[in-house]
């Protein structure tokens, strides 16, 4: 068993899902209690399932004043454009990822979303004690342009990306991250979030203004470089488009041959798409190869247009 916790941020129509995927996170992580964090009308959810070692928390217990409608009444203050408020769900569940650190009893806790299923097992340590960070390739360059008001002199990896599906952190790191934003005097706002959201340019609001991940793999790779190790990660992120909602056993062995987790998300493309493939003869890494080969062409060459 490992010595962390297993953390989701769930909300009604995706907590189902750790129920679904439980045997998997506890093959594959085997944590040491699995934390459901989300809003309180979902407990009753979480506890019709009896599992000693599933814990439910009320979202708006984790820190004080900090809350949905808190974080939706700050965006509003600070733009009137409307397609903002449609992100407030997506600001909050990262605040409640960094927030965490502050009730945590262990010395990390591992963070993981509701829709992505591991397909071996995880390995968060090396040897040595140093964690690791799984990693991609992304960039998005307003995660950065938000860091750089938050903080001085951090450096982006050229290399890879921090946005993962999951992230083991040290809950003192995080508590650092956390105490060194409130801190910053020349940010409005009180909390760490309020200074976020400050932080994030007005016309960046209503879409992916920060990155709860990218800001604390850079900030770690700056201050604390000792402490992890970069693994590459791979994972199939069309779990929905090839497979609808779930995968048996001989799929997930099919699959870990080459990825490291699927994930089954639930956007509108990924549905229409799956009326395509969502069939017995494209349910082979060859056919889902060439799916991700064509997809990765289309976005290269839509960067080059843009």
């Amino acid at each position: 068993m490992n010595h962390y916790d297993l953390v989701f941020f769930c909300i009604e129509n995706n907590v189902d899902n750790v129920r679904r995927y439980y045997r998997y996170y506890r093959k594959f992580i085997n944590p040491r209690k699995i934390i459901v964090i989300g809003p309180f009308k979902i407990k009753k959810i979480v506890d019709a399932w009896s599992i000693k070692e599933i814990v439910f928390i009320d979202e708006d217990c984790i820190f004080e004043h900090m809350n949905y409608e808190s974080v939706k009444d700050l965006i509003i203050k600070r733009t009137t454009d409307k397609k903002a408020y449609n992100r407030v769900g997506w600001y909050f569940q990262q605040f409640l990822k960094m927030a965490y650190a502050t009730i945590c009893e262990e010395t990390d806790y591992l963070v993981w979303d509701a829709d992505t299923v591991p397909l071996k097992k995880l390995h968060t340590m090396i040897g040595d004690g140093r964690r690791v960070f799984h990693v991609k390739r992304e960039y998005n360059k307003v995660y950065f342009d938000t860091m750089n008001r938050l903080f001085r002199g951090l450096k982006r990896c050229e290399k890879y990306s921090f946005i993962s599906e999951h992230m083991l952190i040290k809950k003192e790191i995080m508590n650092e991250i956390i105490d060194a934003i409130q801190n910053n005097q020349a940010i409005k706002g009180d909390s760490f979030w309020e200074k976020i959201l400050y932080a994030v340019d007005k016309e960046e609001l209503c879409g992916s203004g920060f990155s709860e991940f990218e800001t604390y793999g850079t900030y770690v790779i700056n201050r604390k470089p000792k402490e992890y190790v970069a693994v590459k990660w791979k994972s199939l992120r069309e779990g929905t488009v090839f497979f609808g909602n779930s995968i048996s056993e001989r799929q997930g062995h099919m699959l870990s041959e080459k990825y490291d987790a699927i994930s089954f998300e639930k956007h509108e493309a990924h549905m229409r798409i799956s009326k395509l493939f969502n069939h017995v003869w494209a349910r082979n890494l060859i056919v889902i190869s060439l799916f991700e080969g064509v997809k990765e062409l289309i976005k290269r060459i839509s960067k080059k247009l843009a």
